[in-house]
This record gives C-alpha cells, structure tokens and sequence, in this order.
C-alpha cells in the first residue's frame, strides 16, 4: 500500500482560502509554521483563530498578501495612516511591510495556547501587544533571552 502524496499548498493560496471564509462569516483556524510572531505565536504549536478583517487598528494581528509580490504574512499591525497600514512581525527588529486594508485577508480574534484559547481582545493581551510595541527599540535581547529560555539556542 502506498501512503497518499501529501497536497501543497502556497501561502497564496492558503491565504485565499483563508479570507474567502472569513469573509463568508467563518472563523478559521490553522497553525502557523513560521516563528515571525514569537513570542506571542509560536510556529507549530499554537492555533491562530482568524475572522473577517473589520474595525483593523494598531495592535491588531493581520493575515495580510504584500504587494507587489503577493507575499503573505500574518503579522502585528504597527501604523494605521487612512487606509494604509504598516506591519511587523513581534520577532522583527527592523523589517515591515506596506498594504493597503484592502490587502487584509482576515484578522486575528484568538489564539489557541497549550489547548486554551485566549481572546485578543482581552485586556492583559492588548496590554501585552502595547507593551510590546513600545519595547521595538529594546526588542533584541528579549528575544535573545526569551529564546534561550524557550529552546535553549
């Protein structure tokens, strides 16, 4: 017996999907295999709980395609400016990119941690986004630390 070919999918099309439901009303969850969120996502362990992109503001976590390249990302929003937003990874020290709200596939509502979800829009993980926001200057060794401490690099 042979064993199934597994499917692969681009974030592209992940991410089409992704938004196509959530726009339909869904909430989707999947788990992210990249470690850009660290340390408020960690890739391959907890579950993001996506909805439809409404009311986007600064702290907010966004599944996002970049232009021009179509590059997908699922990243923290640092700067509203009318209908242009900048994001940034909470493990990026100087990397962001440019969108538009209309490139914003789906928001970020909870994530689901060691099997307990926790909402974004909880009070300590609004704090936590601020805070984490305010600390970019200061953000290296953090990580630094906080990854020692994780995974013992």
């Amino acid at each position: 017996m042979t064993s199934p070919t597994p499917l692969r999918l681009n974030n592209k099309d992940i991410f089409d999907t992704l938004g196509t439901a959530c726009a339909e009303g869904s909430e989707i969850s999947f788990v992210p295999s990249g470690m850009s969120m660290y340390p408020f996502i960690v890739g391959g362990r907890d579950t993001v709980v996506l909805s439809a992109p409404r009311d986007i503001s600064k702290g907010d976590i966004v599944a996002a395609c970049i232009p021009p390249r179509g590059e997908c990302v699922l990243h923290r929003v640092y700067k509203v400016h009318g209908d242009e937003l900048t994001l940034m990874g909470d493990a990026n020290l100087v990397t962001v990119e440019k969108c538009t709200l209309g490139d914003v596939v789906a928001k970020a509502v909870a994530i689901v941690r060691n099997g307990r979800r926790v909402s974004l829009s909880a009070r300590r993980e609004i704090l936590a986004a601020v805070a984490w926001i305010a600390l970019r200057p200061v953000r290296k060794p953090i990580l630094y630390v906080l990854r020692k401490i994780r995974f013992g690099l």
